[in-house]
């Protein structure tokens, strides 16, 4: 008999284990796992509608200096590049460095270079 219960004593300590660990899961890690998924869901919608606000700025002032003061195409081009080297964690920086300095397309310039 006593091997019966030592039998019995372990298969329950392993049942309760294993139940430990799926409450644990569904309760502790699985809602984890979605919050991450979905900020980094996110992460990419917020960087994709900055980068499109600040081509927006861009073209904007590009636009009202082309037709103001008209600077040279290549300055407008090197603008663009310079723009396209800014890493997506500085984006939301160069969005109003770039509103601030327009229509100075070499001031726009300097504000990317400083932001790469």
């Amino acid at each position: 008999m006593h091997i019966g219960g030592t039998l019995v004593n372990a298969v329950v300590r392993i049942v309760i284990l294993g139940a430990t660990l799926a409450l644990v899961y569904f309760f502790i890690i699985r809602p984890v796992l979605d919050t991450t998924d979905r900020a980094f869901e996110n992460a990419g919608n917020w960087t994709d509608g900055l980068t499109t606000q600040v081509q927006n700025s861009i073209e904007e002032a590009t636009t009202t200096t082309v037709t103001s003061s008209g600077p040279s195409q290549q300055k407008i081009q090197r603008l663009q590049r310079e723009i396209r080297k800014v890493p997506p964690k500085n984006i939301s920086r160069l969005n109003p460095c770039i509103t601030r300095v327009s229509p100075d397309v070499d001031k726009m310039i300097r504000c990317a270079e400083r932001l790469q």
